[in-house]
């Protein structure tokens, strides 16, 4: 076996042997070099350089590092404003199913009220049309009756007349035939006493002879006896026949006697019947219009209704037309975004600038700028390709991103009723009680700028928002408006001022000159657009009145 110090003495030959060998070629390659002092040399400066490189790379390494994680935290930050606005869309969704749904209903409720209430109405045209005929017929019947009676009345006269006339020649012909009958009497009487002389004559005739004289004598006698008795008899004759004609007359008289009391009776039978009618139509007419009274005041009441469903229906179509009118594209929306991004401000800059007192000028100049561009004035030309290129994927036409933001803010400007015959004072009413009653005052988490159709989608806003609307509104009325910033220490406040001379009922607060501002000439009066118009002159307006610092007119 070998043993450990032979071992330890083989090393120690090896590694001299490899020493040699090594130093033996290295002599031979620092003799190609150059002396060790220039090789070490060398190897300084590439160390260096190489240090230098090092910590460079290290630099930009880290400089990358930290790009990433604010670029990690702004996603992040992106990520979770998108969930936010994500989850007020589809909050916005829910709500305008909701409201569509609750205007299907009243819709439904109003045509359903809409269809009673018309035939309801021509219920009631039709008992109207029932009353008129029957007070047609009322009429025609009073009329009638008023006819018949008068001739009730004219004939009845007649009658009396007639009765009159009648008795009258009753008497006259009672008296025709007391006379018939008393010369009737004494012609009989004349007759039997002529018939007795006839008889004593013819006796004495007989009996006697009689002288020529005495003869002739009795025959005068006799001729004037039977003249007498001629007379008598034609006297008979003739009154006989006033007797017949009187009679005749008589008969006339009775018929017509009885043809007037069959008539009047009739007469009185129909008149009778007439007053019944009467009686009955005028029982009806009244309980026609009882019930003509209380179908008024149904047909009323149901025209109550009916307005006020109507009014609900308007209110309810006005709340859907406006939900469908105020959520925007996210295109919009992302195009606002990059618009902030490349102005490289925030409501942060100004609240900053407050409070270490630079000038804000450049942030109320972004806020007319974003008034502006939804009235289609301005726009920022290095994002338009890219939002015309975006804005053709989804649509079979070009559009500009401020007449997208043009068209959204006058879809919501047509809702707010005004005409263009009102006053500038109406004018005004209306943008701010829409304001009062459809925006609500919401603070920012991240402090930005808003612009006019982002704020409307939202329904909420900050002050700086508030005004950058109200603006846009105002100039869209045709009113020259101007978003104020206002600073008091380090307290910021934003509002809009109009240029009008005054609000006519109105009191507010106004200055007389800001051309020093870089407005126009003229009175421009201070608007807090979170306010109505009647709420102009407050005490929270006349607190900051006197702290206006920078404006930027639209």
């Amino acid at each position: 076996m070998v043993s450990s110090n032979m071992l330890y003495s083989l090393g120690i030959i090896g590694i001299l042997l490899v020493g040699t060998v090594y130093m033996t070629n290295a002599a031979g390659y620092f003799n190609a070099q150059g002396s060790w002092k220039q090789q070490y040399d060398r190897m300084a400066v590439s160390r260096d350089e190489w240090k230098e490189n090092f910590e460079q790379k290290e630099t930009e390494l880290t400089q990358a590092y930290l790009t990433s994680i604010n670029w990690e935290k702004r996603f992040e930050e992106m990520r979770s404003n998108r969930d936010s606005w994500e989850g007020k869309y589809w909050v916005m969704v829910q709500s305008r199913d909701q409201w569509r749904s609750n205007y299907n209903t009243m819709r439904s409720s109003r045509d359903g009220w809409e269809s009673d209430y018309w035939e309801m109405k021509s219920d009631y045209n039709s008992m109207v049309s029932e009353k008129d005929e029957w007070i047609s017929n009322y009429d025609y019947m009073r009329d009638s009756r008023d006819e018949w009676e008068s001739d009730y009345w004219e004939i009845k006269a007649a009658h009396e007349t007639v009765a009159q006339d009648r008795d009258k020649w009753l008497a006259q012909y009672d008296y025709m035939k007391q006379s018939r009958d008393s010369w009737e009497s004494q012609y009989w009487s004349m007759k039997g006493e002529r018939d007795v002389l006839q008889s004593d004559f013819d006796s004495v005739s007989s009996e006697l002879v009689l002288t020529t004289e005495d003869r002739d004598g009795w025959k005068a006698e006799a001729q004037q006896v039977k003249q007498e008795k001629d007379n008598w008899e034609s006297s008979y004759w003739q009154m006989k026949g006033s007797r017949d004609s009187l009679q005749t007359t008589y008969d006339g008289l009775q018929s017509k006697y009885t043809t007037l009391q069959s008539t009047y009776t009739t007469l009185q039978s129909t008149h009778t019947a007439l007053q019944s009618s009467y009686d009955e139509l005028l029982s009806e007419y009244e309980s026609l219009s009882s019930n003509q009274t209380d179908w008024a005041d149904l047909y009323n009441d149901l025209l109550d209704s009916y307005s006020a469903l109507e009014s609900q229906y308007n209110e309810l179509e006005h709340a859907y037309l406006l939900s469908e009118a105020l959520p925007i594209g996210h295109l919009l929306d992302n195009y606002y975004d990059e618009v902030r991004e490349l102005e490289s401000s925030s409501g942060w800059d100004w609240w900053w600038d407050i409070f270490i007192g630079d000038s804000t000028q450049d942030q109320v100049d972004l806020c007319a700028n974003l008034a502006k561009h939804s009235l289609a004035r301005v726009y920022w030309s290095s994002l338009e390709d890219d939002y015309m290129r975006l804005f053709r994927i989804t649509h079979p036409y070009d559009e500009h991103s401020y007449e997208t933001a043009s068209r959204e803010l006058d879809e919501v400007y047509q809702l707010l009723g005004i005409s263009p015959s009102d006053p500038p004072v109406v004018r005004v009413e209306k943008i701010l009680g829409f304001m009062s009653s459809y925006i609500t005052w919401e603070a920012d988490f991240n402090e930005i700028f808003l612009s006019p159709v982002e704020t409307l989608a939202f329904r909420s806003g900050d002050c700086d928002d508030f005004a950058t609307l109200a603006s846009a509104f105002f100039e869209k009325a045709g009113i020259d408006s101007a978003v104020a910033f206002f600073r008091r220490g380090t307290e910021g406040h934003a509002m809009t001022l109009i240029r009008l001379d005054d609000l006519g009922p109105y009191s507010s607060y106004g200055y007389s000159n800001l051309v020093g501002l870089g407005l126009q000439a003229g009175t421009w009066i201070l608007i807090e657009p979170q306010a109505p118009v009647d709420s102009q002159a407050s005490t929270w307006v006349h607190d900051w009145y006197s702290y206006l610092e920078v404006a930027a007119e639209v």
